[in-house]
């Protein structure tokens, strides 16, 4: 499982390469900041069923942010005229930079996540890899392609 450090350095990088003119400091805190509390789900498992990498590591979260930003810029935009425009774009990178960094990067980790949580209590796992040789190209292990 990677770190909370390692979470919250690559989502900053991925605020620093899609933030743009609104990267500052304060917008850095916020896409940190929103990836880094998925880890606290490790505290849950002392209330409920419930451990880690399942109730923060969820895919619920972020569509739910997403289809409130959205709704918000379809009927006003509140987002828009407290923040302004590099507001919005810091909402929809701290979307992006949940679901790579914090749910992403988990599904490579020998446990998984549980990304469908509350919906679907399965943890899942990405395992596999990718080659490249010179008498058979290309192989990959994620998926079986090979005929039944």
């Amino acid at each position: 499982m990677p770190s909370t450090l390692v979470h919250a350095a690559f989502s900053g990088m991925i605020a620093a390469a899609l933030l743009g003119a609104a990267f500052d400091r304060r917008s850095l805190f916020v896409v940190v900041g929103l990836t880094a509390a998925a880890d606290l789900d490790a505290f849950v498992g002392l209330v409920l069923t419930a451990g880690h990498r399942t109730v923060g590591h969820t895919l619920v979260l972020p569509a739910l942010a997403a289809l409130a930003v959205a709704v918000d810029e379809r009927t006003g935009g509140r987002l828009r005229s407290r923040f302004g425009p590099g507001g919005v774009r810091v909402a929809w990178v701290s979307v992006f930079a949940f679901v790579v960094s914090a749910v992403g990067l988990d599904l490579f980790t020998p446990g998984g996540a549980n990304p469908l949580w509350p919906l679907h209590d399965q943890f899942y796992m990405i395992d596999g890899k990718v080659e490249l040789s010179n008498r058979r190209g290309v192989i990959q292990t994620f998926v079986d392609l090979s005929p039944d």
